[in-house]
């Protein structure tokens, strides 16, 4: 099965340099024969996860491996390149519902039963993990109970929290960690040539490097700023909270709630007194500075349970859940900060 990579990675090349430590602990563990027949890979959205468990596979699955990382020559290396090994399966939430399904997850089984065509065991890689729906997600647990030789699942998951514990109590998990300002914009500069606000773009991206690569897209980078603006002008008062309801079919749902969430965080440090952690609008930087902290903190429960609903595929009216957001955003900055005394 053939697999949208994230921006510019080759599943062959060495790991990301942010994710060094990670993949040496993984060689010392399968050194010395400890590598958990299920990995759960874990950590935010946009920092190499899913090229992490290609590359993994990779490794498990080529002909000839090194100390440390697949050959790049041999015939299973030639099928990760393209995409189409036969003893790699990708499991991947079904479009447009963004759910993995337990038909797929009863296909992922068979297909680890099976003899691995190329002779070197069979992978799944699924991703992310955390959109099994409660059904596949006890499908899978035979696969996790019932390990077989030379068979791997690697999960990948930015909310492994909402995964069945039963799942995570039988993974070996590997907390993936985000680089350091500097190792992003080295990585960022190393892999792009095109005139574009990077240090902005790295920022709206909270320093995710492969994230940024993908907001930097031009229709993306687009829609970012359009909404930033009209939140930023209901916020204020200035825009009716009725036109991002509306208009709300012009915005990824899942990218608007968790951009949403990015500068709700970045108010409430305004309204605290510190710096924002990422460029906002001065209208809404003025207006946060005035802010009553406890009044965003309040949104800010209201908007994670959005993003939960979002998450989990509850059915629900996308223009009366962002309606009701608007209005509780503009409502939040209504509340102002307590006058000092003395």
């Amino acid at each position: 099965m053939s697999v949208p990579r994230e921006a510019g990675q080759d599943p062959l090349a060495p790991p990301l340099p942010w994710q060094r430590p990670q993949w040496q602990r993984l060689v010392e563990l399968q050194q010395q024969q400890k590598l958990a027949h299920a990995l759960l890979l874990s950590g935010p959205q946009g920092i190499g996860k899913r090229c992490f468990a290609e590359r993994l596979a990779a490794w498990l699955l080529c002909h000839q491996p090194g100390r440390e990382q697949a050959c790049g020559a041999c015939r299973s290396c030639g099928w990760i390149r393209a995409g189409t090994h036969p003893d790699l399966f990708w499991l991947l939430p079904e479009s447009p519902a963004r759910v993995i399904k337990i038909d797929q997850v009863r296909e992922a089984n068979e297909f680890m039963q099976l003899s691995a065509q190329a002779g070197h065991g069979k992978v799944v890689i699924i991703d992310p993990a955390d959109q099994l729906n409660r059904n596949a997600a006890n499908a899978l647990l035979k696969s996790l109970e019932e390990p077989a030789s030379e068979r791997w699942l690697l999960l990948v998951s930015s909310r492994y929290g909402m995964l069945l514990p039963t799942i995570v109590s039988r993974c070996q998990r590997l907390t993936m960690v985000e680089p350091t300002a500097p190792q992003a914009q080295a990585w960022l500069r190393d892999h792009t040539d095109a005139e574009l606000p990077w240090d902005e773009i790295l920022a709206a991206s909270r320093n995710r490097p492969l994230r940024a690569l993908d907001l930097a897209r031009e229709p993306l980078w687009k829609q970012y700023n359009r909404a930033l603006t009209l939140l930023s002008a209901i916020s204020t008062g200035r825009s009716d909270p009725l036109l991002l309801a509306e208009g709300g079919e012009q915005f990824d749902p899942e990218l608007l709630l968790d951009w949403w969430w990015g500068w709700l965080v970045a108010a409430i440090r305004l309204a605290s007194g510190l710096a924002a952690d990422l460029p906002l609008p001065t209208e809404l930087t003025t207006r946060a500075g005035q802010a009553s902290p406890l009044a965003l903190f309040d949104f800010l429960n209201r908007l994670e349970q959005a993003r939960t609903i979002q998450g989990q595929q509850i059915t629900l009216n996308r223009s009366l859940l962002l309606g009701d957001l608007a209005l509780r955003w503009r409502d939040a900055f209504a509340r102002r900060q307590p006058l000092q005394m003395g």
